[in-house]
Parts: structure tokens; sequence; C-alpha cells
């Protein structure tokens, strides 16, 4: 395995890189579902903290409540979607990671004997 024509030493520290990008990109995606999710609720903790008087306020509340909840399922399948994008980086960033491990361990000194 070659890449780029760089000596094995490059190479593994090309692919400790990338495994750490994609191990980054990863987590970034798991928490972009929490992290959306607490937004909406905490402006729905909000909406349902305000009291009104008039009714044309309360309707408001009501309406903009409604929205927050419709909001809240319709990212679900986005939510899906970045846990997937997130597992398929986890999974690329172990794959790189043991590509980095094995090119190490086959090529270094210190290991072959």
């Amino acid at each position: 395995m070659t890449i780029v024509g760089l000596g094995p030493g490059a190479q593994v520290i090309v692919l400790q890189a990338l495994a750490t990008y994609a191990a980054i990109g990863s987590a970034a995606f798991f928490a972009l579902p929490v992290l959306r999710g607490q937004a909406t609720q905490a402006q729905r903790d909000i909406l349902a903290s305000a009291t009104a008087s008039e009714p044309d306020v309360a309707e408001l509340l009501a309406r903009a409540t409604d929205v927050l909840t419709r909001k809240a399922q319709a990212e679900q399948p986005r939510g899906a979607r970045d846990n997937r994008i997130g597992a398929s980086l986890l999974a690329a960033s172990l794959a790189l990671f043991t590509a980095a491990v094995a090119l190490q361990v086959t090529s270094d000194p210190a290991f072959v004997r």
C-alpha cells in the first residue's frame, strides 16, 4: 500500500490524521441531533412558562408551541441521518486507525525482526 509515493512513516501519519478527522466528524454528527433537540425543547419550555391574559396572545402562544412540536417531529429523519453519518465516520475512523497500526507494525524496524 502506497499513498502518493510517501514512505511508510509518512503514510502512518497521514492515516492517523485521517482517522482523527473522521472521529471528530463522527462526534459532531452524533452531537447535532442532541443540540438541535435541546434548542427546540428550550424554546418550548419558554413558551410553556409564558402566561397570556388576552385571547389573541394565548392563540399566538398555542400556534408557536404547535410549530415547535411539528419542527421537532420534522427533524427526526434529519437526526437519524446524522446518526447514520456519525456511525459511518466512526467506522471509517476505526478502519483508518487499524490500517495505520498495521502499516506501523509491518514497516517499523522496532517491530520487524
